[in-house]
């Protein structure tokens, strides 16, 4: 695969960003002007800063956190298309929540959309509901 495959670049994001915390291998992988779709967010919109924030509160809240491609597809221009599960154990605070030391599990899927190397937009579903109920 050349180097700017954009499954590479996302597979290397998944293991040493969210698998390691990594957040060398962050600044080095997702653009200045990223952008990430996130309802939560006013506007829906989120920036590098909330993604990097985000991956920093679920490893404090699950630091064995491990991340898996479930599959992945390339859509062309540099769109991928992911089924991931994540499985960790929660032993810090996390969603309002103080650790609990109970296993989690969940899956979701994610777009990415990688330009020059680099990504550069993002969004992830997952059922909120369901990691709640876990962290109950």
């Amino acid at each position: 695969m050349p180097p700017n495959d954009p499954q590479q670049i996302f597979r290397r994001y998944v293991d040493e960003v969210l698998n390691k915390g990594n957040m060398t291998v962050f600044d080095e992988l997702v653009d200045q002007n990223y952008v990430g779709h996130e309802p939560q967010l006013p506007g829906g919109r989120g920036t590098r800063d909330h993604a990097k924030q985000g991956i920093q509160e679920v490893r404090a809240g699950a630091p064995d956190v491990h991340y898996t491609i479930d599959n992945i597809q390339d859509q062309g221009n540099g769109q991928l298309s992911v089924r991931w599960t994540a499985r960790g154990t929660h032993r810090g605070h996390l969603m309002g929540k103080a650790g609990t030391g109970k296993p989690v599990t969940l899956s979701g899927t994610a777009t990415v959309r990688i330009q020059n190397g680099k990504i550069v937009e993002g969004s992830s579903q997952y059922d909120q509901q369901e990691l709640t109920r876990q962290l109950s």
